[in-house]
């Protein structure tokens, strides 16, 4: 096991909302620094936009996030 450096996220509560699997990869590196992950699949994250751009996403990322809250 590799030794991480101090997480600013040390010991929190991470929501990942994803339904492609990357809370397998995350989950393992969030696990190490303590947090907890919490899954949200109940929406459809390809309503956003993709990164194929087959569903255009429009403006960047943050604001793709922000529209969800």
């Amino acid at each position: 096991m590799t030794a991480h450096p101090e997480s600013p996220y040390q010991g929190q509560k991470i929501s990942l909302l994803t339904k492609h699997g990357k809370e397998l990869v995350i989950g393992s590196e969030l696990s190490q620094a303590n947090c907890t992950l919490v899954h949200v699949h109940d929406f459809d994250t390809d309503l956003l936009g993709n990164f194929t751009r087959d569903i255009p996403r429009s403006g960047s990322q943050l604001e793709a996030a922000q529209l969800i809250q």
